[in-house]
């Protein structure tokens, strides 16, 4: 366990005004960072986040640390990568301020405000705390704010919300998605699974390894074409790449193609609709 103060956790990451420090950015390379809607402090889904986040990074543990000032010199505590763990630790912690959860080594945080968190870190830290991409992450945070009631905290979230927009824009449907992007080469794999120019275990890495691409670039879909493309996922969770390893009730090749070709029909004729 890191044995540290409130107050060198909170210099190492903050800076005096309580945003992320840039030269700590710089440092850790955390360049990658967005807003998430926190309606109670430390919720499970935040807690969810920051394990992920910080198992991604190769960090052992997370330091929860209370940001009033007044608490400066206090032990910092420490949780293990257990949501339940994490809980447990945020629910007997002072949080008149806000909160700051630290991967323990520093390659990661999120950062609690009231009606939302912050999340900034490596790579890694961000891949496994905004699974869904960072572009994703602030399009549902603009939503949230849009129809966050009138309060004193609105304004903040406002002001969040402004201050992180997405990169790029959604495609709604197959004939938005750029050919070279990552989602088109995705929808160009299963046209030839579909084909059958394109041989199952190809298909799935091939389309796996395009998935992690795209969100790692941020790039983002429309509602129709996310939940197609989760079911081709869902359908890969259900196939084993080496027939080798291959149970009774795995998708065969054969399951496989049928799957894929039913969902680029659903999306096809759904594109021919007036």
């Amino acid at each position: 366990m890191v044995s540290k103060k409130n107050r060198d956790v909170t210099d190492a990451v903050l800076s005096p005004s309580g945003d992320f420090r840039s030269d700590w950015l710089r440092s850790t390379g955390a360049t990658h960072m967005a807003p998430l809607p926190s309606h109670t402090g430390l919720s499970r889904i935040i807690a969810q986040r920051a394990v992920a986040g910080a198992r991604e990074s190769g960090a052992e543990g997370i330091l929860v640390v209370p940001i009033d000032p007044g608490l400066g010199d206090t032990t910092a505590s420490e949780s293990l990568l257990s949501t339940e763990a994490l809980l447990d630790l945020g629910s007997r912690q002072e949080d008149r301020s806000g909160l700051l959860l630290v991967a323990d080594n520093f390659r990661g945080a999120l950062l609690l405000r009231p009606g939302y968190a912050l999340v900034a870190g490596t790579q890694e830290f961000v891949r496994g705390a905004v699974p869904e991409g960072t572009d994703q992450a602030k399009t549902e945070f603009q939503r949230y704010a849009r129809k966050a009631r009138s309060g004193a905290g609105t304004t903040a979230l406002t002001a969040v919300a402004g201050e992180f927009r997405p990169l790029t824009k959604t495609w709604k449907t197959p004939q938005d998605v750029p050919a070279t992007s990552h989602h088109g080469h995705q929808l160009e794999l299963m046209r030839q699974l579909a084909a059958g120019a394109v041989e199952g275990p190809s298909f799935a890495r091939q389309w796996l390894d395009e998935r992690r691409r795209a969100m790692n670039a941020g790039e983002r879909l429309g509602d129709a074409l996310t939940t197609a493309l989760d079911e081709v996922f869902y359908a890969l969770e259900d196939y084993s790449i080496d027939p080798s390893l291959r149970d009774e009730d795995d998708l065969t090749d054969e399951e496989l193609r049928d799957r894929v070709a039913h969902v680029m029909t659903r999306l096809d004729n759904e594109e021919r609709r007036p």
